[in-house]
């Protein structure tokens, strides 16, 4: 669960989504620019904390419903009965809706990810605004992305046991993410009088060591504990 809000996609995401559409509300107005860019880092950190409130309701109610059956939820039909126990079928299409809603919103957060990351480095045109053919390789990147995830599963991968270990993976990606953002925010050359104070330098490095001890500590429990 903490490795799901600590991924290394989402900061890319935001880093290039955000300041995009605020020039593109703004254009050449630094305030305006500044105020945007943190009333969104402060609705995404508000929806964390409530993400990860709603998360601990359902490992409570997980907990309550598999272990008086002595059941162990290694399969997504399984985690079904979280809803449909207490609500019946009606439950059970509540679960599948959710299910649809997560799987589509991670799938357009990670590929959009990974087409901004390739576009801006490669210096590619891009934007989620453009007609395909004007960025053609910007919408050619999350296309193929949505393609190659879906291999592992055609091929018989566990989806339940594939999240796991994508979480892993993903907590262990941050440091990597978090480390060369340091150095950028630090380079008065490039930030002039924007660039981190201490107390934003000790935040980024404590949230790479949180991640870090994340993965150390979850590839054991993975592996070798079933989880």
């Amino acid at each position: 669960m903490i490795a799901a809000g600590l991924a290394g996609y989402a900061v890319l995401l935001l880093t290039a989504g955000v300041p995009a559409l605020a020039r593109a509300a703004w254009p050449g107005r630094a305030p305006q620019l500044a105020i945007f860019a943190w009333l969104a880092l402060a609705g995404s950190a508000a929806a964390s904390v409530v993400l990860s409130g709603l998360a601990l309701t359902v490992l409570l109610c997980s907990a309550m419903v598999f272990m008086p059956r002595s059941l162990e939820a290694d399969a997504y039909e399984q985690i079904s009965l979280v809803l449909a126990s207490p609500l019946g079928r009606g439950g059970f299409s509540l679960f599948l809706i959710t299910l649809c809603i997560t799987c589509f919103g991670a799938t357009v957060e990670i590929t959009l990810a990974g087409a901004y990351l390739l576009a801006q480095g490669l210096g590619w045109p891009w934007s989620e605004n453009m007609k395909p053919a004007k960025d053609a390789r910007f919408a050619a990147t999350y296309t193929v992305l949505i393609a190659l995830a879906a291999v592992p599963i055609a091929l018989g991968a566990d989806p339940l046991r594939l999240t796991n270990i994508s979480m892993v993976v993903s907590a262990a990606s941050l440091p990597v993410t978090v480390i060369p953002l340091i150095v950028l925010m630090n380079d008065r050359r490039v930030m002039t009088s924007h660039s981190n104070g201490w107390f934003s330098n000790i935040a980024l490095v404590l949230l790479a060591l949180m991640a870090l001890v994340l993965f150390v500590a979850a590839m054991p429990l993975r592996w070798f504990g079933g989880a």
